[in-house]
């Protein structure tokens, strides 16, 4: 199939949204419970992750198995109890070996096994007086087939509109579902989707009408451009979105220090992120919709007790960049001059530190301790024009208090609460 025969990705999620959610607040299939802020709470996720596509001519993904490695680890290191389905190609199952223990293909089977064993165990907790969250995170292709039905790209499968309230949302026995959706087309260093901006902002008003008025306790978080397209970078190893996301969740984006990332902070923080990206072809704009019956619910945290980064504050703010000791970028952040900044980081026995002022190599055990070592220079390659756009642009903004409370101010959502 040609490109420009593909629908674009957002098109294709709003489509599965705007059907699926509805069904969610169906009292006859799950039955809504009064909220209670008191309750334990217990956090589980499903991430699925496939580069494959289904469709003739269309290219598979370079690294939504990566993605898919990184979200499961990410969630884990913040108290996540995570199941991951995913197909790691050659490099990612020699370099992420000991994460992809259990890991099993993204098929449809495989698909009902992991939501009956995650409701079996979310049904026995809200029956203990507790309340769960899910988080349900989807990295692939997205499209619609001839019918002109809207899916998500499984390896034996499809995953539509009527799959994902059937066959997910409404089994998984939740009292919240957080979705969050990274769909690249790679293509070189940089891949993307098209799409028409018209029909976009046409159907964000629908669904944000559609949230309103139907399924109160689910929201949704995705990217899209100018152009309707979303992003890999070969410099990541990732989607640029699920990367920004991760790095919000890890603590980037606690503008309030609280320990949890409400869906205002997530959304500011990326449009921190990404704002001083300059290239059409690399511009990203995440789209935050929070559940309408809690609009300030937290989607991670607090983290448990593990390895953290801690940047106290400083005159100048603190740009910075994690990675482990093979080159796998962690998390990236800019906190603005006069505030600090944690990371809660995944497990190593090293990290490599990239500064404005160099880089250095800090070992698990060094983390917490009041100085960093001293940076050294840093090596830097730069490769073609939209790389250079994301190189120069990404986490260029600081992230702090003052952006933060004018972004909320002007996209109008509820905001964190400040000591």
């Amino acid at each position: 199939m040609s490109r420009a025969s593909v629908t674009p990705w957002p098109f294709v999620l709003l489509h599965v949204l705007l059907t699926a959610l509805p069904a969610f607040a169906n009292p006859e299939r799950t039955p809504p419970r009064p909220s209670d802020s008191s309750a334990p709470l217990v956090r589980r996720a499903l991430v699925v992750a496939y580069n494959g596509s289904d469709a003739p001519g269309m290219p598979p993904l370079r690294y939504a198995d990566d993605d898919g490695v990184r979200w499961a680890e990410t969630l884990r290191r913040l108290g996540v109890d995570t199941v991951l389905l995913t197909v790691p190609d050659a490099d990612t199952a020699e370099t992420e070996r000991e994460r992809l223990e259990g890991v099993r293909v993204p098929t449809v089977a495989a698909l009902d096994e992991a939501v009956a064993t995650l409701s079996r165990r979310n049904a026995e907790d809200r029956a203990l007086g507790r309340t769960v969250d899910v988080l349900f995170i989807y990295v692939g292709h997205g499209r619609t087939g001839d019918s002109g039905h809207a899916y998500l790209t499984l390896a034996d499968g499809r995953l539509d509109q009527d799959g994902l309230y059937g066959r997910v949302i409404e089994r998984l026995e939740a009292d919240y579902v957080h979705l969050l959706v990274d769909a690249c087309h790679a293509a070189g260093v940089v891949g993307s989707r098209g799409g028409d901006p018209h029909v976009l902002r046409r159907l964000r008003r629908a669904l944000e009408q559609e949230r309103l008025a139907g399924h109160p306790r689910v929201g949704a978080v995705f990217a899209e451009s100018d152009e309707g397209e979303t992003h890999e970078w070969s410099r990541l190893r990732a989607g640029v979105f699920s990367h920004a996301a991760r790095s919000a969740l890890l603590g980037g984006a606690d503008v309030n220090a609280d320990g949890r990332v409400e869906y205002s902070e997530l959304d500011a923080f990326v449009a921190s992120a990404i704002r001083g990206v300059r290239s059409p072809r690399a511009r990203l704009a995440v789209r935050t919709f929070p559940p309408a019956l809690s609009p300030t619910r937290a989607l991670v945290g607090p983290a448990p007790t593990g390895p953290r980064l801690t940047l106290p504050p400083s005159p100048t703010g603190a740009r910075v960049s994690v990675e482990d000791t093979l080159g796998v970028r962690l998390a990236d952040a800019h906190r603005t001059p006069g505030e600090a900044l944690v990371l809660a980081l995944p497990e190593r026995d090293a990290y490599w530190l990239r500064m404005p002022g160099g880089e250095a190599r800090v070992r698990r055990a060094d983390l917490e301790t009041p100085r960093l070592p001293e940076l050294g220079p840093p090596e830097l390659a730069r490769r073609g024009a939209a790389e250079e756009s994301l190189l120069q642009g990404l986490f260029a903004m600081p992230f702090g208090r003052d952006f933060y409370e004018g972004y909320v101010t002007s996209a109008g959502v509820p905001a964190v609460d400040f000591p």
